[in-house]
């Protein structure tokens, strides 16, 4: 089962730690960190803090954002997106293109910044108990077979969104070439909570602080666990 999802390196690599913990080696000090638990908590606190404003503010980023609803109105009356079912298809393609490297971008980020968290701490998991340094090269093999499983997964689920986007959003667009006019507060009702904008934001969120949310407790968990002689 381990080969199927992981690669069959990290299957036997996992297979040699999994035997019983080694007696400690002579003159061995092992120190549970005071606090850790307490620490990684609120830098995970933090995290989640700093990437839920991220995600509250899509059309503020500095490097990956979504037009806001002016910026989207400018944007489709320049392609004449309405003008035409192929033009409309090609706009909706197009900024599924944006939504999905969004999406992405957001994952890669707090999965780094958790990553990032688990390595600075890695020291003190290996000298918390013999229990700590076992359960750390675990920890370590896992996350190490998997880094780039989630990644895949999540461009799979964005490519498994795009159809459904792009036929909503060339249905709006369709909508707007039936009337007389395109005006801007059409395209901002697009952004509502259960309109093809504004849900698809939604469900970007709620993935991004799902991962977020695992990565996070596995990382607890496993410091609670090494400091604690691995008692769950």
């Amino acid at each position: 089962m381990l080969a199927g999802i992981l690669d069959l390196t990290a299957s036997v690599r996992l297979a040699d730690c999994l035997g019983p913990v080694a007696p400690p080696a002579a003159g061995a000090i092992y120190r549970a960190p005071l606090l850790l638990g307490d620490y990684v908590r609120k830098r995970l606190a933090a995290i989640e803090d700093a990437n839920g404003r991220r995600l509250d503010r899509p059309f503020e980023g500095v490097r990956i954002r979504v037009a806001d609803p002016l910026r989207l109105f400018a944007q489709l009356v320049a392609a004449e997106a309405a003008q035409s079912p192929d033009a409309a298809r090609a706009f909706a393609a197009g900024t599924w293109r944006t939504y999905r490297d969004f999406l992405l971008a957001n994952v890669v980020r707090v999965r780094a910044e958790v990553a990032e968290l688990r390595a600075e701490v890695a020291s003190d998991l290996r000298t918390a108990s013999p229990w700590g340094a076992k359960l750390e090269a675990l920890d370590a093999i896992v996350r190490g077979a998997l880094s780039d499983a989630v990644p895949a997964l999540c461009e799979r689920l964005a490519n498994a969104m795009e159809a459904p986007f792009v036929e909503a959003l060339t249905a709006a667009i369709a909508r707007l070439s039936a009337s007389e006019a395109v005006e801007s507060s059409v395209i901002a009702s697009w952004f509502a909570p259960h309109a093809v904008l504004g849900a698809q934001l939604t469900r970007t969120s709620e993935i991004v602080r799902a991962l977020l949310a695992h990565d996070g407790r596995s990382l607890v968990a496993l410091v609670d666990a090494a400091c604690n002689e691995g008692a769950p």
